[in-house]
C-alpha cells in the first residue's frame, strides 16, 4: 500500500512539472495585434507609440549656462498637465560611468522643448516627495538626520527652500513638518507654518480629519523603539482654532490602534510564548500580543472619546478589523501556547461587534473590506479608452516564467484590442517597447502618460 501512495504521488508531481501551460499557447499571432491608434505611452523618459514601436528617448542631454550635461538615469519624475518634471543624474563627460550632478528639469511634451531649473552635485536633487497643480516638493540636500526641501512654484517660476526638516508629511492641503525640534504646519502653498507641539520621542503618525465642515490633523504617537512601550498618546488639532486637544495622554499607558477616522481600539502590550515543533521536540517562541482591547469612538464636539466596547477575552488582538454598516469586524488573533506534545501556533477566530447594541457574536468569513481611494496599479485612462496591463505565467514550475499583454478598451465600442505582448523568455517574438515592461515601470497613472502627440 506504501508503494502504491508513493507511485501516486510521483505521478501528480510529475504531471504538475510537465503538464502546463507552454510559450506557443499564450504567444498572440500576428492577426491578433491591433493597428496603433494614434496614441504615445510616456513612461520616465521614454516615450512609444502605444503598439510598442519607436521608442525613443525624450531627453538625451540638456544645455545649461554653455555646460552640457549628458543625462545617466532618471531618479524620479512626475507629470502635471502634460508637462513632465524630471530629476536626472547626469554627468559633463559622455564617457564617465558615474554621474557627477542631478539635474531638476521641465519638459513640455506638446512643444518637445525643455527647462532646466536646477543643476546641483551628486546629493542635490535626491526626490519628488509630492506633487500638486500648481506646486512641487522635492527633497533637496538629504543628510543623515535632517534634508532640505525645495518648494517649486509652477505658476511663478520660482521656489522657496526649507532648511534642515527631520520629517515631511502630506495631510489634505496640508504639510506637517518637524524642524527645530518642533511640530509645524501649514497649506501647502501658503508657507506660513504654525507650531502644533513640540516634538515627541516615538514614530509619530498624521492624518487629516474633516467632521461638519471643520478641519483636523491628527497626532498619533506609537513608542515602539522605547523600552516603556504602553506609553503613547493620540492628539487632536483644530485647525480653524489653532488648538491642540489631547484626547489619549502617555499616562493613560496605553497603545492605539486606528481604525477609521472616528474609532480606534486602546489596549496593552503583552510578549506570549508558545511551544512550536513536531513530537516531544519543541522550541519557545515568542509573540507580541496586542492584548486587553478596548474599542472606542472619538466624539468631535466635546473633544474626547467614548468607550463602545470592551472585549471580553484580554488574550485575543481584535485591532485587525474595519468599520462596515453598522459593525466591527475584525479578525482575532491569539495565541495557543501548547504543552508537551501538543504544539502551539498562532490561531485566528473572525468576529462581528454590532455597534447599535453591542451584539458580538463569532462568525465564519468576513465580509470584503471597503475600498479605499487607490492607485489602479495596471490600468491607465486617456479619453474614451482604457489601457491596461494582463499577466499570465507560463513554463510551469520549472521555468516559472511571466508574458505581459497591454490591452485597450474602448468604453464606446465595447471593444478590447491587443496592443503589445512581451516575455523575457522569449525576446525574439512579441511587438513590445522594451523599457516599458523593466521592472521600474509600473503601469498606473503615476508613471504612465497617454497622449495623442
Amino acid at each position: 500500500m506504501k508503494k502504491v501512495i508513493t507511485i501516486i504521488c510521483t505521478v501528480l508531481l510529475l504531471f504538475t512539472l510537465f503538464s502546463c501551460v507552454s510559450y506557443e499557447e499564450i504567444k498572440p499571432n500576428e492577426s491578433d495585434y491591433a493597428t496603433w491608434d494614434g496614441n504615445y505611452i510616456y513612461y520616465g523618459n521614454k516615450r512609444c507609440k502605444t503598439t510598442g514601436e519607436k521608442e525613443e528617448t525624450l531627453i538625451e542631454y540638456v544645455d545649461y549656462e554653455e555646460v552640457r550635461y549628458y543625462v545617466e538615469d532618471t531618479i524620479d519624475f512626475c507629470y502635471i498637465d502634460n508637462v513632465i518634471y524630471f530629476i536626472f543624474s547626469a554627468n559633463t563627460n559622455n564617457e564617465l560611468e558615474e554621474f557627477d550632478s542631478t539635474l531638476f528639469v521641465k519638459y513640455i511634451i506638446k512643444t518637445k522643448n525643455y527647462e532646466v531649473l536646477g543643476v546641483g552635485d551628486k546629493t542635490s536633487y535626491n526626490c519628488i516627495e509630492k506633487k500638486f497643480d500648481d506646486f512641487i516638493y522635492l527633497e533637496v540636500n538629504k543628510g543623515t538626520i535632517s534634508s532640505d526641501y525645495l518648494i517649486y512654484d509652477i505658476k511663478n517660476n520660482k521656489s522657496t527652500i526649507l532648511s534642515d526638516v527631520t520629517k515631511i508629511t502630506f495631510v489634505g492641503d496640508y504639510v506637517v513638518i518637524h524642524i527645530e525640534g518642533m511640530v509645524r504646519y501649514s497649506k501647502y502653498n501658503e508657507f506660513n507654518f504654525v507650531t502644533i507641539d513640540k516634538i515627541n520621542k516615538g514614530v509619530i503618525k498624521y492624518s487629516y480629519l474633516e467632521h461638519n465642515n471643520k478641519e483636523y490633523i491628527a497626532i498619533t504617537t506609537n513608542n515602539y523603539d522605547t523600552k516603556d512601550l504602553d506609553n503613547n498618546s493620540y492628539k487632536i488639532y483644530d485647525i480653524s482654532t489653532n488648538t491642540l486637544y489631547t484626547v489619549v495622554s502617555e499616562d493613560d499607558k496605553k497603545q492605539i490602534e486606528i481604525i477609521n477616522d472616528e474609532y480606534f481600539i486602546l489596549f496593552t502590550s503583552k510578549d506570549m510564548d508558545y511551544l512550536y515543533g513536531d513530537g516531544c521536540k519543541k522550541e519557545k517562541y515568542e509573540y507580541f500580543l496586542k492584548a486587553e482591547n478596548i474599542l472606542c469612538k472619538f466624539n468631535f464636539e466635546k473633544m474626547d472619546y467614548e468607550v463602545v466596547y470592551e472585549f471580553e477575552k484580554p488574550n485575543y488582538d481584535y485591532t485587525n478589523g474595519f468599520i462596515l454598516d453598522g459593525s466591527y469586524y475584525t479578525e482575532a488573533t491569539f495565541v495557543k501556547r501548547g504543552w508537551f506534545i501538543f504544539k502551539g501556533d498562532i490561531k485566528t477566530k473572525n468576529y462581528q461587534l454590532i455597534l447599535e447594541n453591542n451584539g458580538f457574536r463569532k462568525i465564519k468569513t468576513l465580509p470584503d473590506k471597503p475600498k479605499e481611494d487607490f492607485v489602479d496599479e495596471y490600468r491607465v485612462v486617456y479619453k474614451n479608452l482604457e489601457y491596461y496591463i494582463k499577466t499570465v505565467s507560463y513554463g510551469g514550475i520549472l521555468a516559472n516564467l511571466s508574458a505581459n499583454y497591454l490591452y485597450c478598451y474602448n468604453n464606446e465600442t465595447k471593444e478590447t484590442t491587443l496592443l503589445q505582448f512581451y516575455t523575457e523568455g522569449s525576446l525574439e517574438d512579441g511587438r513590445y517597447a522594451e523599457s516599458l515592461f523593466n521592472s521600474d515601470t509600473v503601469f498606473n497613472i503615476d508613471n504612465i502618460l497617454i497622449l495623442s502627440y
